[in-house]
């Protein structure tokens, strides 16, 4: 993955755009997180006031549950091929055989 290189640019690696790509996307987890956490604590009137918050978040967090759930559960149990065409990264999801 360092040497291969996608079709944007010739300085950008396969490796470098995956780091990039998941950074981006659990800062965007975390993001989710502490705005919750802190309406939860500091606004608890707001966030159970406004059903759409309520709504938007539970989704959110199912979609994540969801996303979890095919791409780490296939790699853990060795299934080689139940879902078509699933990226399979073992390394990405830890569990006893795989510290992380």
């Amino acid at each position: 993955m360092k040497a291969v290189s996608p079709l944007l640019t010739r300085e950008i690696t396969m490796w470098n755009a995956w780091v990039s790509f998941n950074a981006s996307h659990s800062l965007g987890a975390m993001l989710f997180g502490a705005l919750y956490a802190y309406m939860v604590i500091a606004r608890p009137a707001v966030l159970f006031g406004w059903p759409f918050l309520l709504a938007l978040g539970l989704a959110f967090l199912a979609a994540l549950l969801a996303l979890a759930r095919v791409y780490c559960s296939a790699s853990r149990s060795g299934e080689s091929s139940a879902r078509p065409r699933l990226i399979r990264l073992r390394w990405a999801c830890a569990g006893p055989d795989n510290p992380a």
